[in-house]
Parts: structure tokens; sequence; C-alpha cells
């Protein structure tokens, strides 16, 4: 983007006392391809802190990765950034998907241009490993329920994981496998099965692996002998906000006692609240989880910040929608709604 030029005189005083830092690289920005490669092939840019982007390789990358992301998964600079070396390299015939220093990359077929890290790679073309698992289920070809996929894990998978049992299909293959009981930390051969989605997914801690729980997912995945596909009753566990209940899901949900998200309010809260955060700021349920009654608010003009039960609330002006709970069984009277409605 170009800007009108400054008055004379101002740009004078700028060049009298700024003086160009002939050593800084530019700036990283977007996938290798769009960056100006000098006559050895190479880009020298500096990436700053790393927001989340598609990458398809390992090591050596697709020209059209992010390339601070790739820099990151390659171990060239950490996610807080900094100055990269990338070089070109020629097309290979297939990109290996892996999970590395915090960062997913995909796998990927033939592809007519490359790059990589000196030093953190060697331009080699890494091709898939065709026993290898798939970083999640939903990029399984030919996933659906009852579809069926043998496959290898790696040790120490990375990952998140959502469900207990059953999986959406979002989850980490190998890290849900651990958190089944189907592989150990040192990987292994793992057989995993589609399913249909889920009304609630539960948290659970299990096999060194925390997994988080969910609300409605269109499909799941599971380990024969380790589950058997089936869901929890209908809605029974809570959705991560009270944006997502709608008609079609109770007023009564369970929480395991692992979620986590941010919460806005004292006793009434605003509806893009973590729905089991803030049942444990209030004091419905324990570090254990437990049944909540829900009950919807108006709206309200001010939310009220507090720490109650070890949890930290948040201030917040006006919202629109609204919720509290039921102490104790669902005929006990709800909590006090005496915020200013809008």
């Amino acid at each position: 983007m170009f800007h009108a030029p400054l008055v004379v005189s101002v740009a004078l005083s700028l060049l009298a006392t700024t003086a160009p830092d002939a050593s800084a690289s530019a700036p990283c920005g977007g996938p290798f391809a769009r960056h100006q490669a000098d006559a050895n092939g190479e880009v020298v840019c500096t990436c700053g802190p790393v927001a989340p982007a598609p990458i398809w390789g390992t090591a050596t990358y697709t020209a059209d990765s992010d390339l601070c992301v790739a820099a990151v998964h390659a171990g060239a600079v950490p996610a807080t950034g900094g100055e990269v070396r990338a070089r070109r390299a020629g097309g290979c015939a297939g990109y290996r998907g892996t999970f590395a220093n915090g960062v997913p990359s995909a796998p990927w077929g033939a592809y007519e241009l490359s790059f990589y890290f000196p030093g953190h790679g060697d331009g080699a073309c890494v091709l898939p490993d065709p026993e290898a698992c798939p970083l999640v289920w939903a990029v399984v070809p030919g996933h659906a329920p009852g579809f069926e996929r043998s496959c290898v894990c790696p040790a120490q998978p990375g990952g998140e994981v959502f469900g207990t049992g059953i999986y959406t299909a979002d989850s980490s293959i190998c890290r849900a496998a651990l958190h089944a009981g189907a592989v150990h930390a040192g990987g292994g051969r793992v057989t995993v099965r589609g399913a249909g989605g889920c009304a609630g997914y539960s948290g659970s801690t299990a096999g060194g692996v925390t997994s988080r729980a969910w609300g409605a997912y269109g499909e799941s995945f599971f380990f024969p002998n380790y589950g058997d596909g089936t869901c929890a009753a209908a809605g029974t566990m809570c959705p991560q906000t009270f944006e997502q209940v709608g008609a079609e899901l109770p007023a009564v949900c369970r929480c395991s006692g692992v979620e986590a998200g941010a919460i806005y309010g004292t006793g009434v809260y605003t509806a893009d609240s973590a729905i089991c955060v803030a049942a444990r700021h209030a004091g419905v349920i324990g570090v254990t989880g437990g049944e909540v009654h829900l009950v919807p608010v108006a709206g309200c003009h001010r939310y009220d910040a507090s720490t109650r039960n070890g949890i930290t609330s948040h201030a917040w002006s006006a919202y629109e929608r609204s919720f509290t709970f039921r102490a104790g069984k669902a005929h006990g009277e709800p909590f006090p709604t005496d915020c200013p409605p809008i």
C-alpha cells in the first residue's frame, strides 16, 4: 500500500533523526510462494508471534504452506517468532503430516514446489507413511459411521481430544487412543472406527491425557474393544456455552469438571460464558463436576466480576442474553436474577 508523500520538512526531519536498519529483515507473511526469493532461492524474513494457518509436510513443505507456521513446526523459530531463512526446493510426490512443536501439519499428495529451513531440513521429500494415523478422523479418506481403519500412532502424539470412549471427529486420533487405553505412550497400531455424532461429549483424564467436554458434534470415532461407539444419553453433557443451548437441548445437563473457558458475571452470566466453569463459580458443582439445572435470563446492562470457589469471573457491559442455575434439585429456586435489564 502506498501513502501520500509527507510534507518535505517532516520528511527531512525524519531522515535526520532516523537511520534505516540495513540489517533488519522484512516481515514474513503468508505462504512461502508469496515471498520473493533471492538468486539462491532463499527467503530471509522475520516472523512475528505465530497465528494458526495451514501447512502441509514435515521438514519439507508445500510452497503454499504458511512460512512462519512451518518454521515453528520445523523448529526453526519459537511460536513467539524470530528471523528465519527458508530455501526453495523441488516438488515432491507426497508430503507427510505430523505434529511437532505444538503445530499440526497435514499430509498432501504431489505438489510442484517445496521449501525447507536449512539446519532444520535438507529439502529431501518426506513422503507420507501409508501406515501412519492421520492427525484427526475428519481427514481420513472415506471416514463415515462404521468405516474402520488400522494405522500406527507415534510416541507422544499431540493434538486436542474431546470426549471419553467416543470422540469428536476433529479430535487427535492418537491422543484419543492414549486416553482410551488403545495404545501406550510409546506408540503402536490402533484400530479406529467411525460413528455418528453425539449431542454431547464428556471430558476426563485417563492414560496421561485430559480430554475436554464438548456439545453437539456431527461425527465421532472410537476404538473397538475400548469403547462401543454409543453416545451418552442424548443431551446430558453441557454444551460449552449457553449460546449453544436451543429448544432441542434440555435444561438439565452434566459437567465433567475439566471444562475451561471464560465467564462474565456473578450469579447471572452472559450467554457466551462457559456453562460448567460458571457452575463451579456459582457453587452448584465442585471440581469433579455434576448435574446442573440451567435457567434462561433476559439480557442485562451490567455483569459484575468476582472470585468464588477458586474461579474468577470477568465484568462485562450489556449483553442480550443471560443464564443462571437452580440450586440443588430441579424444583429448587433459581439464583437471584436482579441484574439491571436491558
